[in-house]
Order: structure tokens, then sequence, then C-alpha cells
């Protein structure tokens, strides 16, 4: 039996140390501007979008349009686009799709992404996508979607 639909944190605040853990964390990813905010919402509209988990696609969509993410991209991140070839999103999209899906980067895509944006944005795209898979699953577990914002 699921529990009754709800807010996100309402949920996961049945077990405050780890909802407070995932605060913190999606906080320190967010916090470190080293990676851009166009990067950094791709990444999460991308993870939300391939783990089928359609309020952060919705909320974190909204959130790029505000952050000036060029539409095409927004677009191409939740699957409604192709991404143009060699724009370097190929690669995000490449290493989130690969985590998703087999829990391990893409190895030629990892290393395009650690030459272009250094290790250190690298393993952050791999964190927050990480981050974004849990957050998915606690969604998707909860049959929590955009209807249920409240």
């Amino acid at each position: 039996m699921r529990p009754d639909r709800g807010n996100f944190w309402r949920m996961a605040c049945w077990n405050e140390a780890a909802a407070l853990g995932l605060m913190d964390l999606a906080d320190a990813l967010r916090a470190d501007e080293r990676l851009p905010a166009e990067v950094r919402e791709f990444v999460i509209m991308r993870t939300a979008f391939r783990c089928g988990a359609s309020l952060p696609v919705a909320h974190h969509s909204a959130a790029a349009r505000s952050l000036a993410v060029p539409e095409w991209l927004i677009e191409a991140a939740i699957g409604r686009a192709q991404l143009p070839l060699d724009d370097g999103f190929g690669d995000v999209a490449a290493v989130v799709d690969s985590l998703v899906a087999d829990k391990q980067a893409e190895p030629e895509a990892f290393e395009r992404l650690q030459a272009r944006l250094g290790p250190a944005l690298a393993l952050d795209i791999v964190m927050l996508t990480g981050l974004y898979i849990t957050v998915s699953l606690v969604m998707n577990a909860c049959a929590i979607t955009c209807e249920d914002k409240d």
C-alpha cells in the first residue's frame, strides 16, 4: 500500500535525518557555483525525465526558464528535441543517460566531459545525477506527480 500522496518533503520527513542530509547535499551542489546554471538545470531535468519523475521535470523546467536557459536546451533535456552535435551537452546527456540506465558513466563521454570541464565539475555532474535519481525514486515510490504540488 502506498502512503498518501503529498509534498515530497512531507514524505521525506518520515525520516527527518535522511531528509536533512538530502537537503544538505542538494544545497552543497547548488551553492557551489562552479557548475554553470544551465548545465546544472540540464542535468537535473534530464535525470528526472529519464527516471520518469514529472514533478522535478516541471519544477526545474520553470527554474531553468527563470535562469534564462535557452528553450531548445530545456526541450532537449526532457526529450522533446535533439541536441545539436558537438555542443558539449551531448556528452552531459550521454553521461546522465548512462548513469540512470546502467549506474555507470559512459566512459568516452565521461572522458570528454572531464577534458572539457575538468575532473571536479565532471564529478559534480555525477553527484547531481545521483541526487536526482534518489529524488526521482522517492517521487515515483510515493506516486508524487506534478499535479501534487501542494
